[in-house]
C-alpha cells in the first residue's frame, strides 16, 4: 500500500524565510532574523520548527475542515463507451479528464490519508455522502493538497495524473 504524504510547511509557497540581519516590522509583526513565517494569514505568523518537518499547524488558513469531496462521472454515454473500448483494447484502465464532468460536491469528515487507509481496511463501502459508480473519480480536498481516487473493479486506486481542472464544465 502506497501511503499519502502529508504536505508540510516546507512545500508551501506562503512560507517566508526572513534572513535579514536586523529585525523588521512587516504588517504589524516584528520579524526576527533566521525565522520562518506564514504569509497566508492577515499578519505574518511565526512557524515553529516542528511544523516544517511533520505537518501544517491547526491554524493554517489553507486547511479545510471538513474536507471537500467531489465526484466526477462520465460526461455522456459516448465518453463512457470510449472508456470501455480503450480499456478493452489496451488492457489499461485510467481516467482521462476530457471524458469526465463534476457529478457531486459535498463534505466528508475524512482526510485523503484516512480515506486511503480505510479503502484498504473496509473495501469500497466508506460512508461517502453519495454512491460512487464504477470508473468514477473521487477527489478529496483538505485545502493543502487534493488527492484523486479512481474506483476500479479491484477497488480504489490513487490517481496522480488526473487533473480535475481539465474536466468538462456543465
Amino acid at each position: 500500500m502506497k501511503d499519502i504524504r502529508i504536505p508540510t510547511c516546507m512545500d508551501c509557497p506562503c512560507r517566508l524565510d526572513y534572513e535579514g540581519s536586523l529585525g523588521q516590522i512587516r504588517d504589524g509583526t516584528r520579524m526576527k532574523p533566521f525565522e520562518r513565517y506564514c504569509t497566508a494569514t492577515k499578519r505574518p505568523k511565526l512557524i515553529r520548527k516542528g511544523y516544517m518537518i511533520r505537518k501544517p499547524p491547526c491554524w493554517c488558513p489553507k486547511r479545510k475542515d471538513p474536507c471537500e469531496v467531489r465526484v466526477f462521472g462520465f460526461a455522456n454515454d459516448e465518453a463512457e463507451q470510449m472508456h470501455y473500448f480503450h480499456a478493452a483494447t489496451t488492457g489499461k484502465v485510467s481516467p482521462q479528464e476530457h471524458r469526465y464532468k463534476l457529478v457531486f460536491t459535498g463534505t466528508i469528515p475524512l482526510t485523503p490519508r484516512e480515506f486511503w487507509r480505510r479503502c484498504h481496511e473496509h473495501g469500497a463501502d466508506l460512508g461517502l455522502p453519495t454512491k460512487v459508480e464504477l470508473y468514477q473519480v473521487v477527489e478529496i480536498d483538505d485545502g493543502l493538497k487534493p488527492v484523486c481516487f479512481y474506483l476500479t473493479p479491484n477497488g480504489y486506486q490513487m490517481e496522480t495524473l488526473f487533473d480535475p481542472n481539465k474536466t468538462k464544465k456543465e
